[in-house]
């Protein structure tokens, strides 16, 4: 029961920070707000390293392991993401990159011999489900089809990356630490892209988005820790799903602080039912 409270407040964090960083991105570029949220986890998480004593004694195996994992997500996974966003909008891209929970769950079953039993499955689908009607658009024009392979590899890299985090827990069994390398080497890479695609220009903002995005870096940070514990503490099927329903909080802190741009639609009400559905199975059935 603990995992499953440490996954939904991940979902919760995370939300939060999307609706911080929407506020600051009102006057600012996106690749300030990644490059901020992300900065403001890093100096959080290794103040608390460091003066807690540090690091000690990782194995060399577990290191690689969450490096590898950083480089997928944040690195990759975002980066694809917003290559899709950019491509075919957040309403075409958004639905299938929350296709992760299932990437995650193959992945889980045939490389860690998970346990795949049909509620946790048929919980899975429903909650994707939920996320992808909650995201869809109402109208579609047509767009390349090759745009859609960017969101598809985001899905991959979240899916693997969530893999490789939980066996580089089961190695050296700290979330502080591991959450501090991953966050770091996907950081480095992400930073890197990020300026040479905009040569430093991105990197500008003013003082209230510079607060927004510090804001959103501690709720960021508080879901990451939360992500890792989960994953420490749980089965990896039911709090990646659970996890999933950041979008289900995305909304109701949407609709309480940005009612001028937000309101409820009956498709709204019938994606949350499903999330809500989604996340009982996976909870009563576990």
């Amino acid at each position: 029961m603990l995992a499953v409270a440490f996954a939904l407040l991940s979902a919760f964090g995370f939300g939060a920070s999307n609706i911080f960083a929407k506020w600051g991105m009102r006057t600012a570029s996106p690749i300030s707000a990644t490059v901020i949220s992300t900065f403001v986890n890093i100096l959080v998480y290794w103040s608390i390293l460091l003066g807690t004593g540090g690091i000690d004694s990782i194995p060399a195996k577990a290191l690689v392991i969450f490096i590898l994992a950083g480089l997928l997500s944040p690195a990759l996974g975002r980066y694809f993401g917003f290559l899709g966003i950019a491509r075919l909008g957040v309403t075409r891209a958004h639905p299938v990159i929350a296709t992760m929970p299932i990437v995650t769950m193959l992945v889980a079953i045939a490389a860690f011999g998970e346990p795949a039993r049909l509620p946790l499955v048929l919980g899975t689908l429903v909650c994707v489900g939920g996320v992808a009607l909650l995201t869809a658009p109402r109208e579609e024009g047509r767009r390349q089809r090759a745009a859609f392979l960017f969101p598809i590899l985001s899905a991959l890299t979240f899916g693997v990356s969530v893999n490789l985090r939980q066996l580089g827990l089961q190695l050296y069994p700290h979330a502080m630490a591991g959450a501090a390398i991953t966050i770091t080497s996907g950081m480095l890479c992400l930073v890197g892209v990020s300026l040479l695609r905009s040569h430093g220009r991105g990197l500008v903002g003013d003082r209230r988005s510079l607060l927004h995005f510090s804001g959103a870096g501690v709720f960021s940070l508080v879901a990451v820790y939360a992500n890792f514990k989960s994953l420490q503490l749980g089965n990896i099927i039911v709090v990646t799903t659970l996890m999933n329903t950041a979008p289900l909080f995305s909304m109701v802190l949407s609709l309480l602080l940005l009612r001028d741009s937000e309101f409820i639609t009956t498709r709204v009400v019938a994606a949350t039912c499903l999330i809500v559905l989604g996340a009982s199975l996976v909870t009563l059935f576990r």
